[in-house]
């Protein structure tokens, strides 16, 4: 006889199916006696722990004994136990340490002392089968029914009442094990069910579900279910209740430079080209290394995290080492492989910029099992040349990897390029627009990431939408540089996909994705003078869906349906300065603050709790900042050409 399920006893006259007896076995949920340590868990009780506990100094009590190995508790099996006991009307007290023990039991009060001072020790049980569990890696869940006293039983016991205690639980028990037995078949176990209060799953859109959860399993959304029913199909081994918050996909910052994180608030105050010239390409010639771009990725994936953005767009140099900082963050990440014509720390020319890119692209540096994807970075139209444009748009063919590029970011790139010369001309023979002339050399289509877009013609529109260009709003950057407006009205009547970035920290200061995403639904309305433009669930949408489209992985992130990864965030609601609510997505789009998210994951795996940050180490990140802050100043002191800071005074 053979059975996929086992109920395992313990000290009971009755047996329901022995362990050892059973072949095959897939879940195991165990029942046994349990001797209290502490005189307020009376007979009758029935205890569904949270997990098994051993005393160091298990082995001093007895010298003759051997711990068993620990068996760890399946939380989707608990939660059933739970819930089958709820359904019963059978109270169960949940949680509680509870001691596996082997050898003789622990009877005496100085033994009891020993281990109730080791830990918060609320039972004890031989629990041989669960460590026979362990042993061959099936799961185990842990039922305890309190039915005699391990601290004796002194002379005025009523020896009648514990034994009809013992009938009783013997009872309750087998209520338990027929009902858990008979829904076992019809509940998969998961990894995690997530509680809250709202659900914005961005697809449909404008959609909005209450009281509901998210099922995750292998890294995926398995089902959005009301939290009522979620229990009769599914068990968690862990399951988390937001009553709180909203869930939504993780935003998706389409544009930064992570590792700048170095220069924010170096250089402000000024126009582009002179910002560029004077602050920032003076400041990378003296200290770009793969150790400072390292250093600046990891410290913006933590301010990325805590700002719950689960995907960025990055281009900057020695992309390898910002493949290292990603990988160890654990967001999702489209990684460039900058190309410039001129000399740099991290390449000589165009041609060697490629020949590193190649090997990124290649997947030299890893991809962190596949949350990492690439593409092809020519920094802009006036620092790469039509003949690298021409090789990046085969290269592009070739490997699949879409173009990143800065495009139309100030009116001086755009009127220099079509007169055929001044401060910001592109580096072609050709006296034309710089859209004009990439669509000449064939790199406007659906592999185009157009970062910035301010100065577009309405043909121009047209032509992009035709081409499913993907464009990048950084609103911020662009108005703190003085470059303009992206005509987001006109482009998303067009049809255009646009999605959002923040640029760099040493242009925006932050990396605020929320921020971004306010700014760039009332900048579009104030601009168009229509007020119904870009509106909260378009919004919100160009913050994450839109993002995730541009770089290629909408089908994987970017909104919450079954199939997809489990890339999202929650956001606490309840805060004064967010009464009341009656639109959520408004309140996301026009109310929300980055401090208020929470929990942020990222297929599947938790990368922030309640506000801490659970794969990067924040104070190590602060000292590094710290540390390379110092450098700057350094050289900002030695170095005539940096400019002035204010004067401080001591």
């Amino acid at each position: 006889m053979s059975y996929n399920r086992a109920w395992l006893h313990g000290n009971f006259s009755r047996d329901i199916v022995i362990f050892r007896t059973v072949q095959n076995v897939e879940q195991c949920i165990g029942v046994c006696s349990v001797g209290s340590l502490q005189r307020d868990l009376l007979v009758g009780n029935v205890f569904i722990p949270d997990d098994f506990y051993c005393p160091s100094d298990l082995r001093r009590v007895f010298s003759d004994a051997r711990a068993h190995i620990m068996p760890q508790l399946n939380q989707g099996l608990r939660s059933l136990l739970l819930n089958v006991t709820s359904d019963l009307d059978i109270a169960a007290v949940d949680g509680g340490v509870y001691v596996n023990s082997a050898g003789p039991r622990f009877e005496t009060k100085a033994e009891i002392r020993v281990m109730a001072e080791a830990g918060n020790v609320v039972g004890m049980t031989a629990a041989h089968e669960a460590s026979a569990c362990q042993e061959v890696g099936l799961p185990y869940a842990m039922l305890c029914v309190i039915d005699n006293f391990a601290n004796g039983i002194g002379p005025d016991f009523d020896l009648a009442m514990f034994h009809k205690e013992q009938a009783r639980n013997l009872g309750r028990v087998e209520r338990i094990a027929e009902a858990l037995l008979e829904m076992l078949p019809r509940v998969q176990l998961v990894d995690r069910i997530v509680h809250a209060k709202y659900i914005v799953p961005v697809e449909p859109h404008n959609t909005v579900f209450m009281d509901h959860a998210l099922v995750i399993d292998a890294g995926k959304i398995l089902a959005i279910e009301r939290s009522t029913s979620v229990k009769y199909k599914y068990a968690a081994t862990v399951e988390q209740k937001l009553e709180h918050h909203v869930i939504m996909p993780g935003l998706v910052n389409a544009h930064t430079h992570l590792a700048m994180n170095h220069m924010r608030g170096l250089a402000d105050d000024k126009p582009l080209a002179q910002w560029l010239q004077e602050d920032v390409w003076p400041t990378e010639g003296r200290l770009v290394s793969p150790d400072f771009v390292k250093a600046g990725a990891l410290q913006a994936a933590a301010e990325s995290i805590r700002s719950g953005v689960t995907c960025v767009n990055d281009m900057y140099f020695f992309p390898g080492a910002t493949v290292e900082a990603i990988t160890q963050a654990g967001i999702r990440a489209s990684i460039g492989a900058t190309v410039l014509e001129f000399p740099t720390n991290y390449a000589a020319n165009a041609n060697e910029c490629i020949s590193e890119g190649g090997k990124l692209v290649a997947g030299d540096y890893g991809d962190a099992g596949g949350l990492i994807k690439f593409t092809w970075a020519p920094h802009a139209p006036y620092t790469v040349s039509d003949a690298t444009f021409t090789r990046l748009r085969d290269l592009a063919k070739e490997t699949g990897a879409k173009v990143h590029l800065h495009l139309h970011e100030a009116e001086d790139e755009v009127n220099s390029s079509a007169a055929g010369e001044g401060p910001a001309v592109h580096l072609s023979g050709e006296k034309s627009r710089p859209f004009a002339n990439l669509k000449r050399l064939g790199l406007v289509n659906e592999s185009l990431i157009a970062v910035h877009m301010v100065h577009l013609t309405d043909e121009e529109i047209a032509q992009a939408a035709e081409a499913k260009v993907s464009i990048v709003h950084c609103p911020s950057s662009n108005m703190k540089l003085a470059s303009g407006f992206c005509p987001v009205a006109k482009l998303l009547a067009a049809g255009v996909n646009v999605a959002i970035g923040t640029d760099s920290s040493a242009s925006n200061n932050k990396l605020d994705m929320l921020s971004e995403m306010r700014l760039a639904a009332l900048l579009a309305k104030g601009v168009s003078k229509d007020a119904t433009v870009a509106n909260a669930p378009t919004a919100l949408r160009m913050a994450t869906l839109n993002g995730a489209k541009a770089l290629g992985i909408d089908d994987v992130t970017g909104s919450l349906l079954p199939g997809k990864d489990a890339d999202f965030i929650a956001i606490r609601v309840d805060g004064l300065e967010v009464a009341p609510v009656y639109n959520i997505i408004s309140h996301l789009v026009y109310v929300m603050d980055r401090a208020a998210v929470t929990d942020v994951f990222v297929r599947g795996r938790q990368l922030m709790s309640d506000r801490h940050l659970l794969s990067l180490h924040e104070f190590e990140i602060k000292e590094m900042s710290t540390a390379w802050s110092q450098k700057v100043c350094e050289d900002a002191v030695t170095d005539p050409g940096t400019p002035s800071t204010p004067a401080v005074h001591v």
